[in-house]
């Protein structure tokens, strides 16, 4: 039995060693005479050796799939690790309320109440306007302002120490129908502690749950 014929046997993990024969024994075959035997015999060989690098070809294919099959599942199973650790962390802490940061909300109830101090006009004016601010006959065509609310002034004001009370929300009174001094909310914020803008109000912040580590 020739290497040709043996060669249907070769398994997946044979050494590179059959495709060295297959090669030798067509050279062998090819150095004889023309011959329709010969013929035959190069083309047993030829359809081995294509069968043998087939073969190897799937080989390496499927160590190839299995390689990049092991990857993917590796990444996957990583991914979930740190799913899995970051779910015990959380467990693993405490769960307590806080309160947002940031700016409080401004709420503005009423515009036409806020006094004239806490605007500000925005808006565009032309350069012949600007050179002749004296002048204030000029169409509106020349220039467009809108008067909207100054909210960093209100802001400013709505945290500032009441003017009476000085902060503490209280006062003495010193009313001469009173029969002894003692301290009564404040008249002028209204116990707040903070001066007032007439249609403006600051509310809170909010709150959110937060996880506290251990």
């Amino acid at each position: 039995m020739n290497v040709a014929e043996k060669s249907h046997g070769i398994s997946l993990f044979e050494l590179e060693s059959g495709l060295v024969d297959l090669v030798r024994e067509r050279e062998d075959i090819a150095e004889g005479p023309d011959s329709d035997e010969k013929t035959a015999q190069l083309m047993v060989v030829d359809n081995a050796i294509r069968e043998w690098l087939g073969r190897e070809i799937r080989k390496v294919d499927g160590i190839r799939n299995y390689i990049r099959h092991c990857e993917v599942m590796s990444a996957a199973a990583m991914e979930e690790a740190n799913c899995q650790l970051e779910r015990s962390r959380l467990w693993s802490g405490e769960i307590r309320v806080q309160g947002n940061g940031g700016l409080q909300p401004l709420n503005i109830t009423d515009e036409s109440m806020i006094p004239e101090e806490f605007f500000r006009y925005e808006g565009w004016i032309s350069s012949p306007v600007m050179h002749n601010l004296a002048n204030c006959a000029w169409p509106p065509g020349y220039w467009h302002l809108k008067r909207v609310p100054d909210t960093e002034a209100i802001r400013r004001a709505l945290g500032s120490k009441c003017d009476l009370c000085n902060g503490s929300g209280t006062e003495i009174n010193s009313s001469p129908t009173a029969e002894k001094l003692e301290q009564i909310t404040c008249t002028e914020c209204g116990g707040s502690g903070h001066q007032g803008v007439p249609g403006c109000s600051l509310g809170n912040r909010g709150f959110h749950r937060a996880n506290s580590l251990r």
